[in-house]
Order: C-alpha cells, then structure tokens, then sequence
C-alpha cells in the first residue's frame, strides 16, 4: 500500500507541472491583466483584494488521463480525483468567488464615484446655461442699445444735413428776394412814371367818350325803331305758327288714323290666325274626344252584354233599376263637365263677338242679300252640344267631327230628362219604363236598345253635318268679304 501511495503522489506532482509547463491564453491574458491593475491599484496605494481570471478554471482531473499504468499498481484504488486535487479546486474557486465580490464592491463605489461627478457636471453646467443665458440677455440688450444708438446718430445726421440743406435753401432765398426787391424798386419807378403818362392820356380820353355817348344815342334810337320792325315781324310769325299748328294737329290726327287702321288691320289678321287656330285645335280635340268616345262606347257596350248575361239568373228589376241609375249619374257627370268646358270657351269666344260686332256694324252693309249677315249671337253658330239650336246650323268646318258624349247619348238625355221632370221616384219610374215594356211583350235588351239609340244618333249626326258643311261655306265666304274690306280701308 505505501508503494502504491507513493506511485499516486508521484503521478499527481507530474500532472501539477505539465499543467504549469502548458498554460491556456486565457489565463496567462487574465493574469497580466490582473498584474498590470494591481500594480496600478497599488501604485494609489489603495488595498484590493487580489483579482483571479473571470474564466473557467482550467485545472484538470487529477486522473491519469492517456496514460498506461501497470494493472498491478492499479489494483484496488479508482481512477477519480483524488482528495488533495479536490481540495485544491475549492481553494481557486473560493479565491475566484472573493475576487469577483470584492471587484463588485469596487465596481459599486466607482459608480457611485462617477455618479456623484455626473450630478456635480450637471450643476456646473446648468450654472453655465444660467450665465451664458444672462450674458446673451446683456449681449442682446446691448446689441439692442448699439442699434439704437446708430438709429439716433443717422437720425442726427440726417438733421444735420436737412439743416445744412435748409440753410444752404434760406440763403438762396434770401438773395432771391434781395433781386426781387431790387426789380420791384424799378417796377415802381417805371410804373410811376407809366401812371403820369396814363393820367395825361385819359385826359384825352375823356373827350373822345363824350363824343361816342353823342353817337351811342343816335344809335339807340335807331336800335328802338328796328325793334318796333321786329315786333311787327313776331306778330307774324306767331300767326304763321299757329296755321302751322293746325295743321300739324290734321296731319297728326291722319297720321293717328292710318295707324288705327293698320292696327285694326293687324288685329283683324292675327283674330283670323287665332280663329283658325282655335278651329284646328278644336277639330283636333273633337276628333280625338269622338275616338275616345267610340271606345268608351264598345266598352260599354261590351262591359253591357257582359253584365246582361251576368244577370240573366238575378232579379231583373232591381239589376236593370241599377244599370239605369248609374247611367244617369254617369249623364249627370259629363253634362257638367262639359257645361264647365262650354263655360269657358263662351268666356274666350265672346270678346272675339264683340269685335266682329263692331267691324260689322263699322262698315257700310255691302253683304250680298242672299247671305245671312252674322247677328253677334254665339249659340245660334255653336254646336247643340255648346249651348247652341240643335236646329239651327253650327260653327264648325266642314272637316270638324260631332260632338261625342252628348250625340251617342242622345236618346238616354231624353230619358234623363223625362226622369228628372217625373214626381215620381227613381225606382218607380225604372219599374214603370220596364212593366211598360214587358207589357207591350218586347223581347229587346239592353244593348238592342243601345244599338238603335246609336243608329239614331249617326243619323242625325250625318244630317248635322250636312247643314254644318252648308254653313262652314257662308261663314268662309263672310270672312272673305271682311278681308277684302280690310285690305280696301288699308288702301285708303
């Protein structure tokens, strides 16, 4: 056992200096580093702890490592480190471990050392700020005053100068108005003398005057004769004017004449234009209320047949009483509001009645006798439907169409007539019209009776207008008699 012991020591002492003979970089560097600040700490003569590498301990195992031993030496011992090297790792790690506290403890004064340099710098330096700021508050106010110096030295320059002008301009003045005295002294002595030689010229003068006012009066009384002449020439003058007047106000009253007569003769032709206008736009309306009067009819007549077969199997009375009813009312609806429409148009047509009136009963009456003059009555020229004679003819031309509503509902306006003029009432007077005709043992229905109510209507329409034709003819050729009476007054 002692052998083998001392066989471990042995091996362990080699290990040490092959360690020693072979350092790592990082220590030698951490060790020269470490030399170098202790001499520097001690050359302060301040004591520090002695500072060890930051770095890993490079000590080894202490077991042979790649190494062959005898098997016989190795027999009862481990191959592990031993207690001694164990030991002495503790003793550098606890060295390192005190080196690194005590290097913390330097490092916590030196901040706080750098902190309290920072907190003095920062006073220092806003001290400085305080006076460099109040330097640059003396520098500007000085700045300030040196401009305002400057300002008064150029404004007392420029004082100085305009005083030196003004002086300069006072002494021109002066030996300007030194010559001006010196010119008006000679002024004065020329004009005196110039006064003594007026005063002997208007001497002469004088008598010269008093004979111009000997001939100034001849000359007024001649003046006063030929004023008298020209009295006398005014006189006649105004009578002249006078005649002149009277015959400016003939000559304007023809004049005045001529213009109502191209006036009339202008109102005459835009009348015609509006008449023929309103015709056409008329004849244009009735054509169109006659189309819509014919589908309103085949509407009807259709929506007729239609309710008739409905109440084929109803109460015929009561259905039929009701059929005649709304056909009243709807009589009743276009009588009023075609009495509206008549209304209006009476209102526009009348002023144009008038007028013709009067260029009718202005002129001399030279209508042929076989031509009925026109008489200013607008219902006897209007359509039945207008208010007008249904007898009588109708202003319309030739091409214009019936009126619609009133024409195919001619025989029903009967009827309607005949219900209102009843003392019955409706009910009573439906019933009597249709027992009346169940009585007289007619089969007809309600849109046989509307048919022959139609044919009726076309075959007084087609009379109508026939005489409206006959009529459109006169009314033409009376319009042609007042445009040639016309145009014979604008020739005169």
């Amino acid at each position: 056992m002692s052998s083998f012991g001392y066989l471990a020591a042995k091996h362990e002492e080699e290990q040490r200096r092959q360690q020693e003979r072979t350092p790592s970089r990082s220590r030698s560097r951490s060790r020269s580093r470490d030399g170098y600040r202790n001499k520097h700490r001690h050359s302060k003569k301040k004591k520090h702890h002695k500072r060890h590498s930051r770095s890993r301990s490079h000590s080894r195992d202490r077991g042979a490592k790649n190494m062959h031993l005898n098997p016989s030496f190795n027999h009862g011992s481990s191959m592990g480190p031993s207690a001694t090297a164990l030991v002495e790792r503790n003793n550098i790690l606890e060295a390192e471990v005190r080196h690194v506290r005590g290097q913390n403890v330097e490092l916590g004064s030196r901040l706080n050392i750098v902190t309290n340099e920072l907190r003095t710098s920062q006073a220092i330096r806003q001290r400085y700020e305080r006076e460099f700021g109040e330097l640059t508050a003396e520098k500007k106010r000085l700045c300030n005053a040196m401009v305002e110096s400057k300002k008064t030295i150029a404004t007392l320059d420029n004082a100085a100068k305009t005083a030196r002008e003004e002086w300069v301009v006072a002494t021109k003045e002066r030996t300007t108005l030194q010559e001006k005295i010196r010119l008006m002294e000679l002024d004065h002595a020329s004009n005196k003398e110039q006064v003594e030689f007026m005063t002997k010229r208007n001497a002469t003068l004088g008598k010269k005057c008093e004979e111009l006012v000997e001939k100034n009066r001849a000359i007024q009384n001649e003046l006063e004769s030929i004023k008298g002449q020209i009295d006398a020439a005014n006189q006649e003058r105004n009578s002249m004017q006078a005649k002149v007047e009277v015959k400016m106000t003939e000559f304007q009253r023809l004049q005045d004449e001529f213009n109502a007569l191209k006036e009339k003769e202008h109102m005459w032709k835009m009348e015609k234009f509006e008449l023929e206008k309103r015709l056409s736009a008329k004849d244009a309306a009735i054509e169109k209320e006659k189309a819509t009067a014919e589908r309103q009819r085949l509407a009807d007549k259709e929506m007729i047949a239609r309710l008739e077969r409905r109440l084929k199997n109803t109460n015929p009375y009561y259905e039929e009483q009701l059929g005649v009813e709304s056909i009243f009312r709807a009589l009743d609806v276009i009588k009023k509001e075609f009495a509206q429409q008549m209304q209006h148009l009476d209102e526009k047509v009348e002023p144009l009645m008038e007028n013709a009136k009067q260029m009718q009963e202005q002129k001399q009456k030279e209508t042929s006798p076989k031509k009925r003059p026109f008489d200013g009555k607008l219902n006897n020229h209007l359509p039945g439907m207008m208010g007008g004679s249904k007898n009588g003819s109708r202003f319309m031309r030739a091409s214009s169409a019936p009126p619609a509503p009133f024409s195919f509902f001619g025989q029903l306006d009967t009827y309607f007539n005949l219900y209102q003029n009843s003392t019955t009432s409706k009910s009573d007077f439906v019933g009597k019209t249709f027992s009346n005709n169940n009585q007289a043992g007619t089969s007809k229905t309600l849109e046989e009776e509307m048919d022959a109510i139609f044919e009726e209507d076309d075959i007084q329409l087609r009379s109508e207008t026939i005489s409206d034709e006959a009529e459109n003819d006169t009314i033409l050729h009376e319009k042609e008699l007042i445009e040639v009476e016309s145009t014979d007054v604008t020739l005169t």
